[in-house]
């Protein structure tokens, strides 16, 4: 009998021309990543609190205890805080330098996922998620708005991948640097919001070494250097910020972790199921991919010992999921540290025949999600018309376009399924996609201001003097305070200001009454309040000049004479 042997098939060798084209695509991707953090006012609360806290700590030089609006600060460490202040002194407090460290820290987890997806899944598997990554609607639209949660998700998944890495080290000196790299990831997460850094990494460990029965994955963590690592990073802040506010360990890990997960007291309950809906928005383009990413991750069995990256970054997705759906505090960021895992479970399926036909199911998945886009768009057009007048039609035809660009370019796609490679056309539906979720951000944009105070500001400044006190009356506009670029004082009102309030600060009236003997003592001054007390107070024979409205609050200022 014979053997017939076949050659395998050469690598790849990108040509000059083509290498050229690869990297004037990634400019051309990266532009399109940063250019959403540019012309698109801080929109309240998040993005206002989080603009605001580093321009303090930049101009009071305390760079330990963060303040808002001069309170302290202390329900979340304060990494981010330090990065935003450090591009302000670089480049001026802006919206852009206030998003930045989101979009970076976003970039930065795609690039995490590429690199380490192809190590351990394979150079397209690698390709294909990071790609995904970029497609997906839900990680491009927080990569772009300013929260901490971007900033966490990039260590969190850091943490993850290099464990994986160092169980799959060819020496023992590579396997121990993963390792430590790790712990460092975990410091920086937990330096960004606190312990869920440790939390969640190390549930998920437990949780795969229990499915699994593998005593051995929890193996080879290095806790002596990894701890000494983990501390040398992350305990500094909480020792310095200790000595310098008394309450405040209780505080941070009683009131903003115990109590936060296990109760209701901040306001921000939700059915179990309330992550479903935005879980589908993350995957909404390559949903069909995911679901085979993930049946091909339950059924992948790992070699007696080893760790399987699949079977890994699995329960890494159910630990999340699991973890934000139980706790009774719910924000739509939550869950953006499932995604990056998710994207390579894609990323592997579409790669290692996790789909009979790649190219088809990502066409049409992409087909359908851009059709059902487009349908709750009109729907909500014709529903809502008499909301959608001005910013709201220039949303609507923004999602529009990015409904049609998917569909076309789905079409294009399934077109061509059977004419070329299946790579092609998953990279370029993917590449398509990405530029259309992009684009969702430009609409986005017009949204922005019914939500931000930027436009009281500018009413503020134009009717001046510059010194005029500014009272938030029975509220606190997160926003306006960085477009003023100075402080304002709180009237009757606490929320989550409430504990910087208890240790007292000279930018606090506790009552109406002493705010009305304020306001007819004071020259000049300004007030922004909700209507209802408005309407109070104008009852009550306050004078007061209406200087502007929206829906929600109204700009008033001391009449002159």
């Amino acid at each position: 009998m014979s053997t017939v042997l076949t050659a395998s098939p050469a690598p790849r060798v990108p040509t000059p021309v083509s290498r050229y084209l690869l990297i004037g695509l990634a400019i051309v991707l990266a532009a399109l990543w940063f250019v959403k953090l540019v012309d698109r006012p801080l929109a309240h609360p998040d993005e206002g609190r989080y603009a605001e806290i580093p321009r303090e700590m930049l101009a009071t030089g305390d760079w330990v205890t963060p303040r808002l609006n001069g309170f302290a600060y202390l329900q979340k460490p304060p990494l981010q805080y330090w990065a935003t202040a450090a591009a302000y002194k670089a480049f001026g407090p802006a919206e852009w330098t206030a998003r930045f460290w989101t979009a970076l820290t976003g970039l930065g987890a795609v690039a995490v996922a590429w690199l380490a997806g192809r190590r351990l899944l394979g150079r397209d598997a690698g390709n294909f998620g990071a790609l995904a990554l970029l497609a997906s609607p839900y990680f491009v639209a927080m990569s772009g708005i300013n929260t901490l949660d971007m900033g966490v998700s990039l260590f969190l998944n850091g943490a993850v991948l290099a464990y994986l890495l160092s169980r799959r080290a060819g020496t023992r000196r590579a396997g121990a640097a993963w390792m430590l790299a790790a712990w460092a990831a975990m410091a920086l997460a937990v330096l960004s919001k606190g312990l869920i850094g440790v939390v969640l990494p190390f549930a998920t460990l437990v949780g795969y070494s229990l499915w699994h029965r593998q005593a051995g994955a929890l193996a080879r963590l290095y806790w002596v250097p990894g701890l000494a690592v983990f501390l040398a990073i992350a305990a500094p802040w909480f020792v310095l910020a200790a000595r310098a506010n008394p309450e405040f360990l209780q505080y941070f890990f009683l009131h903003e972790h115990f109590q936060r997960f296990t109760s209701t007291v901040h306001n921000r309950a939700g059915p179990v199921w309330y992550f479903v809906p935005i879980l589908l928005l993350a995957v909404g383009p390559w949903a069909v991919a995911a679901a085979a990413g993930l049946r091909q991750a339950w059924r992948s069995r790992p070699a007696d010992g080893a760790v399987s990256p699949r079977r890994f970054l699995l329960v890494w997705c159910a630990v999340v999921f699991v973890f934000f759906s139980v706790s009774q505090s719910k924000l739509p960021a939550y869950l953006v540290p499932i995604v990056p895992a998710l994207a390579l479970l894609a990323g592997d399926a579409l790669a290692n025949g996790g789909l009979r036909r790649p190219g088809f199911a990502l066409a049409a998945g992409m087909m359908v999600f851009g059709v059902l886009l487009f349908t709750i768009n009109e729907f909500a057009e014709a529903q809502y018309v008499h909301l959608l007048e001005g910013t709201g039609e220039v949303f609507a035809d923004w999602t529009e376009a990015c409904a049609m660009l998917l569909v076309a370019a789905s079409g294009i796609g399934l077109y061509w399924v059977d004419r070329t490679e299946s790579r092609r056309i998953v990279i370029g539906v993917l590449g398509a996609c990405y530029v259309a979720m992009s684009l969702t951000m430009f609409g986005y944009g017009a949204l922005a201001p019914l939500r931000s105070g930027v436009a009281f500001a500018k009413q503020i400044n134009r009717a001046g003097p510059p010194d005029a006190p500014v009272y938030a009356v029975r509220m606190y506009e997160q926003t306006l305070p960085f477009y003023l670029n100075r402080l304002v004082t709180v009237v009757d009102f606490g929320g989550e200001l409430e504990p910087g309030i208890r240790a007292g600060s000279e930018h606090q009236v506790l009552s109406l009454r002493e705010f009305r003997a304020r306001w007819l003592a004071d020259a000049h001054a300004f007030a922004v309040m909700p209507l209802d007390t408005f309407e109070a107070l104008r009852v009550e024979g306050l004078p007061m000049a209406v200087l502007a409205e929206d829906p929600n609050k109204i700009l008033v200022r001391k009449p002159s004479g």
